[in-house]
């Protein structure tokens, strides 16, 4: 199911480059429907455009239409914004609104009170509709909004206000920050809900706890002295200053609250930055709360509290700023923490609401906040203030004048926008299951345990229509990653049976789960990421690495060519063919270069054939005729290539197919198929090995026939004066430590008669081994511990999932499963059903590249498939392949997980490797320039991985100093092959009865593809238990 934008659903809002999409546009088409037809002509236009709605889906549709309609302002006139304030505030606002406004079509009007003086005078003419009710307003902007005695506060606190009627205060919760002494009555605690007991969260009350700060106060602790009313600027002194009797008795006779702040501040220049963030709160309960990437900043306390000309501070200037003196990884942990701590103290704050309240009295008011902030070095935010951002006069300075403009701007978008969301809306609930319409218009799941009243149905479509209206505010709750909440959630409301107060008002606790399983279904069909673009089987050069050229490769969507790479083939004549019917399933002519010994001979009459080549034998031309002139010879497949084409032989069997067609019909029919088994024999010497006989020992780092890195000897080197090959394993085993990861730079190592000689080496003994340290292997019951109770989800290439295979027979202690999916695939069945493996293909590149799955998408439908998921090392994401992945992957990977609350989960990335290395139709080509490329590549993206917390194992110069070992594909770039176990005794147990029938069992070929698997085992379980020597 797809949630789209209305103008999918709506012709007339589609895309068009002849009308200027903004929401003056919007404001003219909903003002050419008449109001009291909105309802009925809305339900027709969607009835015509929304192909296959169920019944069911329309009820929904027509049942959030009606709330929809009321959230509309009366259609036939305009859009009118009330401002109110002080005539100092007024003259010196609304310039700014109505600049900003009138772009939208909105009509600015004004009133000047005096404040507290006509309040009495207010309430009167609201008693009689006056001045307020008789404008029709939409929106009201109380411009000075921070006493709860001000007419307008008053305006905000009525309980009949109309749902389309918004204004810039919330009671409930400008009353909670009019009084710092609510700052201490709420526990500190994490996000996860836990208790936390640390001197920087230290708060009293003066002076009724004049003494506890006393006795708090010591060494050079700083503390926040924050004064009744809140309005009031705080101070910040030092525990001198407390105890000196003078100061206290002046100061601690009035009230307000003490917060020690933290030690070691982090500062700009010499003075600790106190940055002053932008919070929109669109809704105080249910929690809906929006940051703006605009932000001021003071050096040091002194130019904060005397108000001295502040600097802007973007979000984004502010990660730079802290990436260049702290490292990228710290600045990101920076504003992560800054929004955990804005969202848990707001949802702390309206706890503190519920607990003296049962009701909420303006669900439509908004109010954009304040929120000063100091960090200390470690990047862990402390709330200096929280105030309502109110203006009384003339800006304190240009800074402060464009960040409040740019403020509106954004703002304004998501009052006045009349996007309709209804159709979203409805295919969420129907999506989670919330369907049945009750008399009371409640809408509830099946069996009731969650109804939405008319507050919670307008809060859903306010919410969706806010987020496609935000700009540049960056949504903090809800959101999908919003299940960092939940544990703080729970506490607050633990002894609470419910979080539904009595008079049927959600909270925040009561929507939670609701809310984020509807972001959920959101974010999943946004495609809100921005995905490059780029050939998904080409290398993907990051433009910031030092890498300058591209790579040419052949385009595999072009129709297929026959790629000659003998100078044979340049005089060869195609057979010419006959017009006898008869020979019409016959293959007439076949060769191939260079020349193989078929057995048997080739005949038209035979079909299945066998060779044998040697291991340096990598590809094959292939060249393959029909007999009749009616029919072709297709390689591969029925839709292959004809006449000739080029083949890779991987070591061990190569099957090729060669379909004999019948052209003559409009839908190719086979007629016959011939095969050749060729053989590819191994590098092995064929004589038997004794680890105790002379031999030299000899590295391996890059084969010279296909060398990638200028620093390294290409070929066999000899390393070591041990005499023989036991002696050298066990100096190894004797003086090397564990390596700490498979990140290690390392070569092979094998034992040769002759070092300068490649064909009297023993390969089956070589092993893969750093020179610092070495790699230890996991025994099978270790493993078997380590991944119980485990969810390991794959995504990547063949090569990834020939890693699964390997760990599901290393586990099981057989492989009685496997295939070759292209798709996706959960493995329940392993480690006595206490171990859950899935894989999800990626990329499909034989798809056409707009049919092909974004990476996001295959990311969030294997952790769908996968669910539930524990936010721990429980969890466990191997993501690898060949020359596709880049760093964007791993970016769309951290935005994944941080929407689905799986920051804490265990992450391991297998690096690139060789292959696509033999000029093939249907896929690209790399040259030796582009393997020296794709070095740089591969170092940069493991670099870019253990800085985003991955645990790397480097498979690239692993694989491409062997790149002749690959096995059958035609990529080249296969180390592994599932094979049939014949002789199944050896897998079944003593106890087990005879059976006639017998589910075969697999085993896992391929020494090097073993090599990285076990790396990627030990990335999983290490440090645990690596108790065995790694050896191969």
């Amino acid at each position: 199911m797809i949630s789209v934008h209305m103008s999918q659903y709506l012709p007339w809002l589609h895309n068009n480059p002849d009308v200027s999409f903004n929401v003056n546009t919007r404001l003219n088409i909903y003002r050419n429907l008449k109001h009291r037809d909105y309802h009925e002509d809305l339900l027709k236009k969607l009835s015509a455009s929304s192909v296959g709605l169920t019944k069911g889906l329309m009820d929904i549709v027509n049942r959030l239409a009606q709330t929809e309609e009321k959230s509309l302002p009366n259609l036939e006139q305009p859009f009118i914004l009330l401002a109110e304030g002080s005539l100092s505030t007024v003259r010196h606002e609304i310039p700014l609104i109505e600049s900003v406004f009138n772009r939208y079509g909105v009509d600015v009007r004004f009133h000047v009170t005096d404040g507290i003086g006509n309040f009495a005078q207010h309430r009167k003419l609201r008693e009689v509709e006056g001045l307020y009710d008789g404008i029709g307003w939409s929106v009201l902007m109380c411009l000075n909004n921070t006493s709860p005695t001000e007419p307008c506060y008053n305006t905000a606190d009525k309980i009949f206000l109309k749902q389309h009627q918004r204004v810039n205060v919330i009671p409930e919760l400008q009353e909670i920050l009019g009084n710092p002494r609510s700052f201490c009555d709420i526990p500190p605690q994490d996000t996860t809900g836990k208790q936390v007991e640390t001197e920087e969260l230290d708060c009293a009350v003066y002076p009724d706890q004049k003494q506890k700060l006393s006795l708090r106060c010591r060494n050079q602790s700083l503390w926040l002295l924050k004064k009744t009313p809140s309005i009031i600027q705080p101070d910040i002194v030092d525990c001198k200053n407390l105890q000196d009797d003078s100061f206290r008795k002046s100061f601690m006779e009035t009230k307000g609250v003490a917060v020690k702040l933290p030690d070691n501040l982090y500062e700009l220049g010499d003075e600790p930055m106190v940055a002053m963030f932008n919070v929109l709160v669109m809704s105080f309960s249910p929690l809906r709360v929006y940051l703006h990437p605009q932000a001021v900043a003071w050096e040091g306390f002194t130019s904060y509290i005397n108000k001295k000309p502040q600097r802007t501070l973007t979000i984004s200037e502010l990660q730079s700023l802290i990436s260049d003196t702290r490292g990228s990884d710290r600045s990101e942990t920076a504003i992560n923490q800054l929004e955990e701590k804005i969202v848990s103290t707001l949802i702390k704050l309206e706890a503190l609401h519920w607990s003296t309240n049962n009701r909420i009295r303006c669900p439509t008011c908004f109010q954009l906040l304040d929120v000063v902030t100091v960090f200390n070095t470690t990047f862990y935010p402390t709330i200096l203030q929280i105030k309502s951002s109110s203006h009384h006069g003339k800006q304190a300075s240009l800074n402060e004048y464009l960040v409040r403009q740019k403020i509106l701007e954004d703002l304004a978008s998501m009052l006045v926008s009349k996007d309709t969301v209804t159709m979203d809306v409805a295919r969420g609930l129907e999506e989670l299951g919330i369907t049945d319409i009750l008399e009371n218009q409640q809408i509830c799941n099946k069996d009731r345990s969650l109804c939405l009243h008319e507050d919670d149905v307008q809060y859903a479509l306010k919410n969706r229509q806010e987020h496609l209206n935000m700009r540049n505010f960056r949504k903090l709750y809800p959101l999908r990653s919003s299940v960092k909440y939940t544990c703080l959630l729970e506490n607050i409301y633990r002894n609470k049976t419910s979080g539904r107060i009595e008079n049927g008002q959600h909270t925040t606790s009561s929507l939670h789960s609701y809310l984020l399983s509807l972001e959920r279904f959101y974010a999943n069909f946004d495609n809100d990421d921005t995905v490059e673009t780029y050939d998904d089987m080409n290398i993907p050069i990051d433009s910031k690495q030092p890498i300058k050229g591209g790579i040419k490769i052949m385009n595999k969507l072009e129709p297929r060519k026959t790629v000659n790479s003998n100078k044979v083939l340049e005089n060869f004549t195609r057979p010419n063919c006959d017009k006898d019917p008869s020979s019409m399933p016959y293959l007439g002519y076949l060769s191939t270069v260079p020349p193989i010994k078929l057995t048997p001979e080739f005949s038209p009459l035979v079909t299945d054939y066998e060779a044998v080549v040697d291991y340096d034998v990598m590809l094959l031309t292939v060249m393959a005729f029909a007999k009749s002139c009616s029919s072709q010879a297709r390689l591969e497949d029925k839709q292959g290539d004809s006449g000739i084409s080029n083949i890779t032989l991987g070591i061990g069997e190569n099957k090729v197919w060669i379909f004999i067609v019948d052209t003559s019909h409009s839908d190719t029919w086979v007629v016959n198929t011939y095969t050749i088994l060729i053989t590819r024999q191994d590098p092995d010497i064929q004589s038997s090995f004794s680890s105790s006989k002379p031999h030299q020992i000899c590295s391996l780092k890059q084969d010279c026939s296909l060398s990638f890195s200028m620093w390294d000897a290409c070929g066999l080197q000899p390393v070591s004066s041990h005499g023989n090959w036991k002696s050298f394993t066990n100096h190894l085993a004797s003086t090397l430590p564990s390596c700490s990861s498979g990140n290690s730079p390392g070569e092979w190592y094998v034992p040769c008669n002759l070092c300068r000689d490649s064909n009297s080496c023993y390969w089956k003994q070589a092993i893969w081994q750093p020179k610092t340290c070495q790699h230890k292997r996991i025994s099978r019951e270790n493993l078997k511990d380590c991944l119980a109770g485990k969810k390991v989800l794959f995504i990547g290439d063949s090569t990834n999932r020939g890693i699964l295979h390997y760990m599901t027979e290393q586990v099981n202690g057989s492989l009685l499963e496997w295939d070759k999916t292209h798709n996706l695939k959960v493995y329940s069945n392993l480690n006595d059903n206490r171990t859950m493996f899935s894989f999800a293909y990626y990329p499909q590149f034989w798809l056409p590249a707009e049919h092909r799955p974004v990476f996001d998408k295959a990311l969030y439908q294997l952790m769908k498939r996968s669910m539930p998921l524990q936010n721990n090392s429980n969890t466990v994401l191997v993501m690898g392949g060949v020359h596709w992945l880049g760093k964007h992957h791993i970016n769309v990977v951290r935005k994944a997980l941080n929407r689905e609350g799986l920051t804490g989960i265990r992450l391991v990335l297998k690096g690139l490797g060789a292959g696509f290395h033999q000029p093939v139709s249907g896929v690209h080509c790399l040259s030796q320039p582009d393997h020296e490329k794709l070095l740089n590549h591969n170092r940069v993206l493991l670099d870019y991985a253990t800085k985003n917390g991955y645990h790397v194992v480097d498979t690239f110069n692993m694989t491409m100093a062997r790149y002749k070992n690959f096995l059958q594909g035609k990529c080249a770039c296969h180390f592994h092959r599932v094979s049939m176990i014949k002789n199944q005794n050896s897998f079944q147990s003593k106890s087990s009865k005879p059976s006639t029938y017998q589910q075969p069992a697999y085993h896992v070929e391929g020494e090097i593809n073993a090599v990285y698997s076990e790396l990627t085992i030990n990335e999983i379980c290490q440090p645990d238990q690596l108790n065995e020597e790694f050896s191969r």
